[in-house]
C-alpha cells in the first residue's frame, strides 16, 4: 500500500482496519453472506469471533479512532468492547471507558 505524502504507516492501517471491518459488515448487508457463520467460514475464525468483530463496526467513530491512535483507557479489552451493547455512542463511551 502506497503511503501518500503527509500520511504515516499508522494512519494507512488505521484506514486499512476500518474498511476491513466495514466491508465485512457491508458483505452481510448486501446479502452476500446469508448468516455471520457464513462469514467466519470464509473469513476464517469462529462463528464467535467473527459476530463479536462484526459489532466493532457499531462503535462511534471517536472510539475506533482513539484506539487506533493508542489512546484508549486503561485495562480496555476486546471483550469489552465485544460486550458493549448500546448502539447509542454516549452510552457506548459510558460503558467502555470513554466518557469522564
Amino acid at each position: 500500500m502506497a503511503i501518500t505524502k503527509g500520511r504515516n504507516a499508522g494512519d494507512a492501517e488505521r484506514g486499512f482496519c476500518r474498511r476491513h471491518l466495514h466491508r465485512r459488515k457491508k458483505l452481510l448487508d448486501d446479502g452476500k453472506f446469508e448468516s455471520v457463520s457464513d462469514l467466519a467460514r470464509e473469513i476464517g475464525p469462529d462463528v464467535s469471533f467473527a459476530a463479536r468483530l462484526m459489532r466493532l463496526t457499531l462503535l462511534a467513530p471517536d472510539i475506533v479512532e482513539a484506539i487506533l491512535m493508542g489512546e484508549e483507557p486503561s485495562g480496555l479489552s476486546l471483550t469489552m468492547l465485544t460486550n458493549v451493547r448500546s448502539v447509542n455512542w454516549a452510552e457506548q463511551r459510558r460503558e467502555s471507558g470513554f466518557a469522564p
